[in-house]
């Protein structure tokens, strides 16, 4: 693979999930499109994910490995995010998998419309029902009014607006210089950080469009952290949702939006 000339940066945070990983990077592995690199940052896990790493980057020279003290899902993601050297960059979370050819047709929309951004829907494995059965979404993104090629904000105020905006951010693949060109980092210490990033990726984007195809497999797990219930972890909740409204109002002065846009943001 030529480092000089990557096409898709996957960047993968990782903190104990030895379970999931190898079918996680097996869904990578089997793709189509040879032209991407998986930037893994084991984030301080204390379980097998590094060991299951190490072997998975020993075989494929598509997977590098960065090792970190665990800081949490945005201090991983903004590690990667440095790393990355793709033309395109994909946030994915390393308990979920990718679609098959989800790379090609990513990369092959994203050069042929010339976009900054492309979103599109997932499939859905509930670990609750029927382990490892793949379902397709029950609430998929519609996006009928954008799926023809136009500014990000416009998509984005459309959704708002319609209710319909769902916010995790692997459901969008973006331009790598967009992010440095902006100077992008995720939250630190946040649960809710994909509310304030989505937004603006969408922001960013001169040019987006949206898939009706579901290119990300989620795993919804019973154990993640948005279905932890304790009085800590509502604060904690509640304490990201504070810090997301505040970086939702900054957004304003970054990016020069109109008040009533940055009041729908912000709502």
């Amino acid at each position: 693979m030529n480092n000089s000339y990557i096409k898709l940066s996957i960047i993968l945070p990782c903190y104990n999930v030895e379970l999931y990983i190898a079918e996680c990077l097996d869904s990578m592995l089997m793709q189509t499109f040879e032209n991407y690199e998986v930037i893994a940052v084991n984030d301080g896990s204390t379980d097998g994910t590094l060991s299951v790493l190490s072997e998975y980057a020993a075989k494929s020279e598509h997977i590098r490995v960065i090792t970190t003290k665990n800081g949490g899902l945005s201090a991983a993601r903004n590690r990667g995010l440095r790393e990355a050297k793709g033309i395109y960059c994909w946030f994915v979370d390393s308990d979920d998998k990718v679609a098959p050819n989800a790379f090609e047709r990513i990369v092959s929309v994203m050069e042929k419309e010339k976009l900054d951004l492309v979103h599109f829907n997932e499939a859905l494995i509930k670990e609750s029902e029927n382990y490892g059965v793949q379902h397709p979404n029950p609430k998929p993104d519609r996006g009928h009014e954008y799926e023809k090629n136009q500014r990000g904000g416009v998509c984005l105020l459309s959704k708002v607006h319609r209710k319909d905006f769902r916010v995790a951010v692997w459901r969008f693949c973006i331009r790598t210089d967009l992010l440095h060109k902006n100077n992008f980092s995720y939250i630190l210490n946040n649960n809710a950080e994909d509310r304030a990033a989505s937004p603006e990726f969408f922001i960013m984007a001169r040019r987006a469009m949206f898939l009706k195809e579901d290119l990300y497999v989620w795993r919804e797990r019973g154990d993640s952290l948005s279905h932890t219930v304790s009085p800590e972890a509502e604060e904690w909740r509640a304490k990201s949702m504070c810090e997301v409204v505040v970086a939702l109002s900054r957004l304003s002065e970054k990016y020069k939006l109109a008040d009533e846009d940055a009041y729908a943001l912000a709502r």
